[in-house]
């Protein structure tokens, strides 16, 4: 029997993905819908892994309100790494990559003029998050061109704006 995870960083993602499953395949088999925390150390066949969403600031404090992966990029890792045969991610990749891309830029104005104590660990962690998602969106893109040589592994990413 193949196992099913939908993976989230956070709890009402998860129950938000539980919703609307139970909505519209209610006849299909239940995945198990877990955050990233809880899958620590675990691994399943099939991984789908929703992508936390960013949170709208004031202008003077936006870096408190960005998504989890900006303050734990070791997250982002957990979720894309625990499947053991296929990964579906849904969520903006490229946007995602975008924003820590921006964020870092931003952040490293803001060290330059010594504006906030912690904005160096942010802008590490940013750093870590682009390279993450540099990383997936290069092995997309390496299995689009390679459609030949199909492996176990595979990667499946929708693109959905929604979710």
């Amino acid at each position: 029997r193949i196992k099913v995870s939908v993976v989230a960083p956070y709890n009402t993602l998860v129950n938000s993905a539980k919703f609307y499953y139970s909505q519209k395949f209610s006849n299909l088999p239940k995945p198990e819908f877990i955050t990233v925390a809880s899958m620590l150390g675990k691994e399943s066949d099939i991984v789908i892994a929703v992508l936390g969403k960013e949170y709208v600031g004031s202008k003077d404090l936006d870096f408190m309100y960005k998504t989890i992966y900006f303050w734990e990029p070791e997250t982002l890792n957990v979720q894309l790494s625990r499947a053991s045969r296929m990964m579906i991610v849904i969520g903006d990749v490229y946007e995602l990559r975008n924003k820590a891309a921006k964020f870092n830029q931003e952040l490293g104005l803001k060290l330059k003029s010594s504006y906030y104590g912690y904005v160096n660990v942010l802008l590490e962690n940013s750093k870590k998050v682009r390279s993450t998602m540099d990383k997936l969106l290069k092995l997309v893109n390496s299995e689009k061109r390679n459609k030949e040589s199909r492996s176990n592994y595979g990667i499946y990413y929708p693109y959905l704006t929604n979710y």
